[in-house]
């Protein structure tokens, strides 16, 4: 995956959906999911590519995982825009953000939300939503 992201082969909204719809299923587990996609991010060919795999996974993850799993989820969503630069919003991460409590999910959907509202560095287009979701 890394390796088609960084060669810029990989339709990521595509994956993304697909992996929400197999988490869903039941047939993917989300431990799995979550460690897989936190090593992917680690490798450093992997650079902006992850982020529109997530971006279109997100709302189905939301939809369909325990409150844990999501957290975790986050956590790497969160990562991932900050390191590919993306900015934007996706409504979902909004609205639970904006939830009153101090969970470790609500805390990782916030740390999302402020990634994306925050402007790319200057000098650094970053990968915005609006090319991301629903490509």
């Amino acid at each position: 995956m890394a390796l088609l992201a960084a060669r810029g082969r990989l339709d990521g909204a595509l994956l993304g959906r697909e992996l929400a719809e197999l988490v869903e299923l039941g047939t993917l587990k989300v431990p799995l999911l979550t460690e897989s996609l936190r090593a992917a991010a680690a490798l450093p060919q992997a650079g902006p590519g992850l982020w529109p795999v997530l971006a279109a996974a997100l709302p189905g993850f939301l939809a369909s995982t325990r409150p844990q799993a999501r957290a975790a989820l986050l956590a790497v969503a969160a990562d991932s825009a900050r390191d590919a630069g993306a900015h934007g919003e996706l409504p979902e991460i909004t609205a639970l953000a904006q939830r009153p409590g101090s969970s470790q999910l609500l805390r990782q959907a916030r740390r999302l939300r402020d990634t994306l509202a925050a402007h790319p560095p200057p000098g650094r287009a970053g990968h915005g939503l609006h090319s991301t979701v629903g490509e």
